[in-house]
């Protein structure tokens, strides 16, 4: 166009100091289901919604122990399960002399109980099912003339022969299908495919390993790399506290979380109560609470949908200090709690607890954003140093500290007169030199109340010393 007089307008963007998309509450989880697209992100936000993608599995229930603890979205991913699930062989009590057989690949982890409630054979005797161990039973069942049955929802098929007497119990239980490793970086690459999705931490639902875990570090890692920060929360595998902590005792990360032990949890999906990892509970929790708060924070009420606790830090201590996240109760005082939200941090670091690494992870997702307002800007320089100038300095702290205050309010410190946020831009770097603008952050976190000490005793007013 010709070089004419004229008006030339340019619109400019950021001033406004617009805080990102944090994604604080909103969680990934990655499992086992029964059914849905394999390595998609899908968007829920109800059990109604997820049970009709997923239809039955780990993720499924994960998921609805999520939503039970109060949290809102999540993105959930349905991971190739190529390790099947395992059947154990079936014992039986009882006089009769029927026999029960089982075949197929089960779904999730079940304990069931067959209970004869009709005597007779095939086409004449009863029975009633549980899926849970016997906390919940079916309506009565007739034995098929055939003799098989399928288990409903479960991929299991029960086959009845001989004859059987009213309390004969027939009981075995399953693991649920797994992935590998392979499976699980496939999933977590379809995530990260996602650019867009903001989210604070990932819950990969199924018993990892130390080598899992390893793995899924330098996933987080990786993400942190490219400035999505994020953490993972993994459920530790079912076994007693001496193989947890010597499996896991070589271990160390600053975005992995292992949540150790289980509990009795009732299903929002089927109301059947199934042995499950506490970090079920630990992923719900974090999700429904400000990222600064304690998941122990006892104020905050109980775990929702717990019975009973298979572990309990309280009693059998020795997992909180070994680096795990455990749910404990607290004496003469109702219902089950999270003891703390522990990462496998190393001796030392500033994140053991997860608070800490999610108001942290938000911070740099916003001093990200607030840093690159000011990539490829002129800077006016000190002709004496070389150095940024100060006026300018002044303009780059404050704009920094202003989007960073107002993300993290309520989250850090805050003291009148003693901002929790302070930001410095060096002015001894050579600007003209080297195009740097080194620029410090430092941020004053939230303590924590974790052992309250209490000295109570009578007091006579009357022989007070009065002055």
């Amino acid at each position: 166009m010709a070089n004419l007089p004229g008006v030339t307008i340019n619109v400019q963007d950021g001033n406004l100091g617009v805080l990102p998309a944090l994604g604080e509450g909103v969680h990934v989880k990655i499992g086992v289901a029964s059914q849905g697209p394999v390595n998609e992100v899908v968007a829920v936000s109800d059990t109604k919604r997820a049970k009709e993608v997923f239809g039955s599995g780990p993720l499924l229930e994960a998921i609805g122990v999520a939503f039970a603890q109060g949290a809102g979205a999540i993105y959930a991913i349905r991971v190739n399960a190529s390790v099947a699930g395992t059947v154990s062989s079936v014992t039986k009590t009882g006089s009769g002399t029927g026999t029960l057989a089982v075949t197929g690949n089960p779904l999730d982890a079940y304990e069931v109980v067959v209970h004869i409630t009709r005597a007779g054979g095939l086409g004449t005797a009863a029975f009633v099912y549980s899926l849970d161990g016997g906390d919940t039973y079916s309506p009565e069942i007739a034995v098929p003339s055939g003799g098989t049955y399928n288990l409903p929802g479960t991929g299991l098929t029960l086959t009845f022969s001989g004859q059987f007497q009213a309390g004969d119990k027939y009981r075995f239980t399953t693991t649920a299908p797994g992935y590998s490793l392979t499976d699980l970086n496939a999933a977590i690459d379809a995530l990260f495919a996602q650019a867009q999705l903001r989210y604070q931490f990932i819950h990969i639902v199924g018993a990892a390993t130390p080598t899992v875990a390893a793995a899924v570090d330098a996933r987080m890692g990786e993400a942190a790399s490219q400035h999505r920060y994020i953490w993972a929360i993994l459920d530790a595998e079912d076994k007693s506290d001496s193989q947890l902590r010597t499996n896991w005792a070589s271990f160390a990360s600053t975005r992995v979380g292992v949540g150790a032990g289980y509990a009795e949890i009732a299903s929002p999906i089927t109301g059947r109560v199934h042995r499950r990892p506490i970090s079920w509970l630990w992923a719900g929790r974090r999700a429904a609470r400000p990222a600064q708060e304690d998941v122990g924070r006892v104020a905050s009420g109980p775990l929702v949908g717990v019975v009973r606790l298979h572990r309990d830090e309280y009693v059998s201590p020795g997992l909180d200090e070994a680096r795990f996240t455990t749910a404990r109760t607290y004496p003469a005082y109702a219902g089950y709690y999270l003891t703390q939200g522990r990462l496998m941090a190393p001796p030392g670091s500033d994140y053991e607890l997860d608070q800490y690494r999610s108001v942290m992870d938000l911070a740099c997702t916003v001093a990200y954003q607030a840093g690159l307002r000011f990539v490829n800007e002129s800077i006016r320089v000190d002709p004496a140093t070389g150095g940024i100038a100060e006026k300018d300095a002044v303009r780059v702290e404050g704009y920094i500290a202003g989007m960073l205050r107002a993300a993290l309010k309520g989250k850090v410190s805050e003291e009148e007169g003693q901002p929790a946020v302070r930001v410095q831009v060096d002015r001894t770097e050579n600007i003209l030199s080297s195009r740097r603008l080194p620029v410090r952050i430092g941020i004053v976190p939230l303590g924590y109340a974790k052992y309250i000490w209490v000295d109570i005793g009578f007091e006579n007013p009357a022989l007070a010393v009065r002055g």
